[in-house]
């Protein structure tokens, strides 16, 4: 998890929610291309739900908020920010994870027939690079069409040879996810996030990740978006802050990928925020994780009147 930083105040010429890098004289590298942008694939989302949960007593991704699981709102989070495709990293309670991750997906397919039904009927396929050759299903409810018209599209779910790799482990046809297992959840936060890039390492299209946790069921899709705004801005490294501290999601462009894959135990994205540039997005919302029982009661306390999935 990111450390608690002030936020700097945005310098002229940056857009309105992508604040200036907090080290001194770091500068955005410049706006990438404005066509296609993040929507269109650019940026993925990735969210970890790997953890065994050890202060929760187990199982933490499965405990239910509001009636529904904790990774079911998490996921939800992201369907609603447009950021396809998704990989979701399982580790602890994987077959039970992966279930309610399918269901989730299933449910925002059959609302998204019922809201447009014309979008439930195309489902493109944005195919990988390289010899994994994955292809991964983009969203028909979020992803722009017409930025697909040059990718090949075809009608299958991916499935790869080695899961404990970090490779895509299978994808549902309707919904743009990807389940990849980590076997090595166990090592720490570390060993997820370097799944999910290694997952997306041979899709060229995809230049930069976004990622949460699957224990934050108040973070707003809002902040991934403005991740990608920011992104989209010419940062490689980008963090969510709230009233000035820092938080997840946190965006990493592909030119940061290589030295995620270096990190070690249960830090994730926070040691490469201390030595990089680093990019802080002001963000609405509440990041307050789940780590125990008791926080799980409270937070329903404090939600009581607020229903946050339909």
């Amino acid at each position: 998890m990111p450390e608690h930083e002030p936020s700097q105040q945005p310098p002229a010429g940056v857009p309105d929610g992508v604040p200036a890098a907090e080290s001194a004289g770091a500068e955005l590298s410049g706006a990438r291309s404005a066509a296609p942008g993040p929507r269109c694939g650019q940026v993925a989302s990735v969210l970890l739900a790997a953890g065994g949960g050890t202060r929760f007593g187990g199982r933490k991704p499965l405990a239910l908020f509001q009636g529904k699981p904790l990774v079911s709102h998490a996921l939800w989070t992201v369907m609603q920010s447009g950021l396809f495709p998704i990989v979701v990293v399982t580790g602890a309670d994987a077959p039970a994870v992966a279930a309610q991750v399918h269901r989730a997906a299933s449910l925002w397919a059959a609302r998204a027939a019922h809201e447009e039904p014309g979008l439930a009927r195309e489902e493109p396929v944005l195919r990988a690079d390289g010899p994994q050759d994955a292809a991964l299903c983009g969203s028909g409810v979020s992803l722009d069409r017409d930025s697909l018209s040059g990718r090949e599209r075809e009608d299958r779910a991916a499935t790869c040879s080695d899961p404990r790799e970090g490779v895509v482990g299978e994808t549902t046809q309707s919904s743009g996810l990807l389940l990849v297992h980590n076997a090595d959840w166990a090592s720490g936060i570390a060993t997820s996030l370097q799944a999910a890039l290694r997952a997306l390492l041979p899709v060229s299209h995809v230049q930069a990740v976004c990622v949460g946790l699957a224990d934050q069921p108040l973070v707003r899709a809002s902040a991934y978006q403005r991740l990608a705004t920011a992104w989209e801005a010419g940062a490689d490294l980008a963090v969510a802050t709230y009233a000035g501290k820092r938080r997840n999601p946190v965006l990493l462009a592909r030119s940061v990928w290589a030295a995620a894959q270096r990190l070690e135990g249960d830090e994730g994205a926070r040691a490469l925020l201390r030595v990089h540039p680093t990019v802080e997005v002001p963000c609405e919302g509440d990041p307050v994780d789940v780590d125990t029982p008791q926080e799980l009661r409270e937070l329903e306390q404090k939600c009581r009147s607020t229903t946050i999935l339909p």
